[in-house]
């Protein structure tokens, strides 16, 4: 026996899935840019700011520690406020830890 959903359910269940998709798709891509940009212009930023190379270095390293870090309570914040809301904060602060990139501080970089 199989479970048939009336079609107005159905669609609203596939537009929910398309939209999640979406917004899985759209936190991916802007976890890409903000790690993956700062490799070539490391020496460019050690210069600027006047770093050494180990300081220089740990900009790769901290991001992958945060992953490492954060990864259970990304686990822990999406079985509780569910993956939706979840995803939609996790865009929210990758957004605006790009842009505070931006500005020409230290403490900012």
């Amino acid at each position: 026996m199989t479970l048939r959903l009336p079609s107005a359910l159905r669609a609203s269940y596939s537009a929910q899935s398309g939209f999640f998709l979406l917004l899985w798709l759209l936190t991916a891509a802007n976890l890409r840019a903000p790690i993956t940009a700062v490799g070539p212009v490391l020496d460019n930023i050690r210069l600027a700011f006047g770093l050494s190379a180990a300081a220089a270095g740990f900009f790769n390293f901290i991001p992958l520690m945060m992953f490492a870090l954060l990864a259970p309570v990304a686990a822990l914040a999406g079985n509780r406020f569910g993956l939706e809301r979840s995803l939609w904060s996790a865009l929210l602060l990758i957004t605006t830890g790009a842009l505070a990139r931006w500005l020409p501080s230290e403490t900012a970089l």
